[in-house]
């Protein structure tokens, strides 16, 4: 089996490319598939991908195949082998470097990164009234991101997420009411940690002062309260539990008598109707209640 060496990359979008290549002569008597091989040369996020893709024969006499889901911006080392079974395939093709890219007329910003969103943005040069943009998060539609093309600058928030996850977002430009749409790119976000907001509470926490000995009235509960609004921080995630303070609340004897349980896994309550946001503006003020067990 030889090693193909007349491999071409051609149609290169902000999301895919196609490769061909001149059809072996053994291939047009015997079953050949053909593995593409991709690797990032910039990002080590990205893992190394292989695959073996759907070919058609062009008129020309070549061979093509289709590659699709590929970043934009991002640097790919890809090589093509022929197998004629799966463990038996000749030496892959040499290298060849691409790096897919936003097409004429739309400019791709640097993401805004948080533990519990993203905001998406980008720029456009030209106005097409009977389309919108989408936005994609694996491959679901952010509903509330469809702003029409038009000249100037877009921007998404995207919210919901979790802390130190990737996800995979895409930004494409659709015909209107339509599910006729066109990739313009697509890249990779990790999220980052909660380290920032769990150090604001571990500090806050050795401010509390633990008692060695039993209240004089046990049956008295404490309500935590802690108010990220005066902690500086401008944008918190997707919370519904953003402040506390430590409060004395007497609510009469409990049931069991002085028992105090550990830090509850139910739900934070809040002191009025929550809505998922993003970010956490000043003023804002919900109340989360922690129970512990007396020593």
């Amino acid at each position: 089996m030889e090693t193909l060496s007349d491999v071409q990359v051609k149609d290169i979008t902000g999301t895919s490319f196609s490769l061909s290549w001149t059809q072996p002569a053994v291939d047009r008597s015997s079953s050949f598939e053909y593995k593409v091989t991709l690797k990032s040369t910039n990002n080590l996020d990205i893992a190394e991908r292989s695959f073996f893709c759907e070919t058609t024969t062009l008129e020309t006499g070549e061979v093509s195949c289709q590659v699709d889901d590929v970043y934009t911006d991002v640097g790919y080392s890809v090589s093509l082998t022929a197998c004629a079974t799966a463990n038996l395939c000749a030496a892959p093709s040499e290298p060849i470097i691409i790096k897919p890219a936003m097409k004429d007329g739309y400019t791709l910003h640097p993401p805004t990164i948080e533990s519990r969103f993203i905001t998406v943005s980008w720029s456009s040069s030209q106005a097409k009234p009977g389309n919108e943009f989408r936005v994609l998060v694996n491959s679901s539609v952010v509903e509330t991101c469809a702003p029409e093309v038009t000249v100037g600058e877009h921007s998404c928030q995207i919210s919901g997420l979790l802390p130190t996850q990737k996800y995979n977002v895409k930004i494409v430009e659709c015909q209107k009411g339509t599910h006729v749409c066109g990739d313009l790119c697509s890249f990779l976000v990790q999220t980052t940690t909660d380290g920032r907001l769990h150090s604001m509470l571990t500090d806050l926490a050795k401010d509390i002062d633990h008692p060695t000995t039993a209240p004089s009235d046990p049956s008295s509960q404490l309500m935590i309260r802690v108010a990220y609004s005066t902690l500086g921080v401008p944008a918190v995630g997707n919370l519904k539990a953003v402040s506390a303070v430590i409060t004395p609340v007497a609510m009469g004897n409990p049931p069991e008598g002085p028992n105090w349980s550990s830090v509850s896994s139910n739900p934070a309550e809040s002191s009025k109707v929550l809505q998922m946001v993003g970010g956490v503006s000043e003023g804002q003020s919900f109340v989360l209640q922690l129970r512990g067990e007396m020593f």
